[in-house]
């Protein structure tokens, strides 16, 4: 017993490190309390009125308030709920949702919900198993047992979109969105995954569509976000490498009037794609052409002055194909032209949590996660950097924040 630190004043730096500490080992608490308040039903039966406690523990079948009352305390100090004082006939306290937290799970009706918070609590299941033998995983090399029902390409296979990689397994976007799979954002990958670069492989709709719909319910904001903090005015042509169901694609030729989109995937991707574009207005359907290839093979399609890249290159299992994918973006465009990385990406000095997040999430699901060509990883904006240059790209990159640790870097050639 170390009884003689008892009675020392603890430094500023241990302090510091004590609060870390706590804080990291209770991390997982915060999660559980989302994943019971989204099974309760909590935010559904707080949308539309404020609510006592007791209402609330009424629609969500718990039979004494009192106990639902630490869980709704929390939840108002995440600011996911707001409390205020109750008036009339309502003296106790009543709860509503906060206005973020009811756009995303307060009505399953509205399209700003995210619908596919079921799987994602069931991935979440299987992670913490997963996560639980990180250090097993760490020294070994071996996935877990959990890791082990997934097959070692989700994150590569089909793109960011939907093909060649990306964190979703078919599309960046896999459709609109993935963020993702995988990891901080990201959803749950089917236990069974096709080839991603056999063609001939057999996808079920049923199997995929859940996945698609994961995936554009993470990158619905970031893209959205794209529009207000880019501008597209230099631009008319835009390329969506392994744009998956194209939700990238429709969202610019929504929000961008001027511009032409071409979403660029493998053809059994496009199928979803297709299904999707249906339900958009003729005016975005005229504006956005799907096109069957693979980014790494065939020609980009033309005529193009922007090449995007979402959340795909992190899916390739080298640096030589990352390089590779560069270089056929910089041959395809002409001077004034730019290419496009929509990543989680990790910064020069290593800082940005969530995206070390994601990193070591890769590491633990993937049988050779790592850097510098020894399997799938995040992207460094050192790495971007050296390699965009290394073509041809001019140093004058710009960098977009968008969600999270999700940015957009910009590299231009002149």
């Amino acid at each position: 017993m170390a009884v003689a630190a008892e009675s020392v004043t603890p430094s500023t730096a241990e302090i510091s490190a004590f609060e870390k500490i706590d804080d990291l080992f209770n991390s997982f608490k915060k999660t559980n309390i989302l994943v019971a308040a989204i099974k309760l039903g909590v935010f559904t039966a707080a949308h539309g009125e404020h609510r006592t406690a007791e209402e609330i523990a009424r629609q969500c079948g718990v039979h004494e308030s009192k106990k639902l009352d630490p869980l709704l305390d929390v939840l108002v100090s995440e600011e996911l709920l707001v409390r205020q004082a109750g008036v009339g006939a309502k003296s106790a306290p009543v709860y509503a949702n906060s206005e973020g937290a009811d756009l995303l799970l307060g009505d399953p009706k509205t399209p700003t919900y995210l619908q596919s918070v079921g799987v994602m609590m069931d991935h979440f299941q299987k992670e913490m198993v997963q996560w639980g033998g990180m250090a097993d995983v760490l020294r070994s090399g071996v996935k877990t047992h959990t890791a082990a029902h997934y097959k070692d390409g989700h994150h590569g296979c089909e793109g960011h979109h939907g093909s060649e990689g990306h964190h979703g397994c078919e599309g960046h976007h896999g459709g609109e969105g993935h963020h993702g799979c995988e990891g901080h954002h990201h959803g749950p990958k089917p236990e069974k995954l096709p080839d991603c670069h056999d063609e001939s492989a057999a996808v079920e709709e049923d199997e995929w569509s859940g996945l698609y719909d994961i995936f554009e319910a993470f990158m619905r904001i970031s893209f959205n976000l794209l529009p207000e903090r880019f501008d597209f005015s230099k631009f008319r042509h835009v390329v969506d490498l392994g744009g998956g169901t194209a939700q990238l694609s429709r969202i610019l030729a929504r929000r961008v009037p001027h511009l032409h989109c071409i979403n660029f995937d493998l053809p059994r991707v496009q199928a979803a794609a297709q299904k999707r574009m249906e339900l958009v207005g003729r005016d975005v359907m005229d504006r956005v052409r799907l096109v069957g290839g693979n980014c790494l093979t065939d020609d980009i399609p033309q005529p193009v002055d922007l090449i995007v890249a979402a959340n795909m290159m992190h899916g390739f299992g080298d640096d030589a194909t990352r390089k590779l994918l560069i270089q056929r973006a910089y041959d395809a465009l002409k001077a004034g032209g730019a290419f496009m990385v929509v990543e989680e990406i990790v910064n020069s000095d290593r800082g940005n949590f969530p995206a070390l997040l994601m990193q070591l999430s890769m590491q633990i699901d993937t049988e050779c996660g790592g850097e510098q060509g020894s399997g799938r990883s995040l992207l460094t904006t050192d790495q971007l950097c050296e390699w965009t240059g290394a073509v041809g790209f001019g140093a004058d990159a710009s960098t977009v924040s968008l969600v999270g640790s999700m940015c957009a870097m910009v590299f231009y050639k002149h």
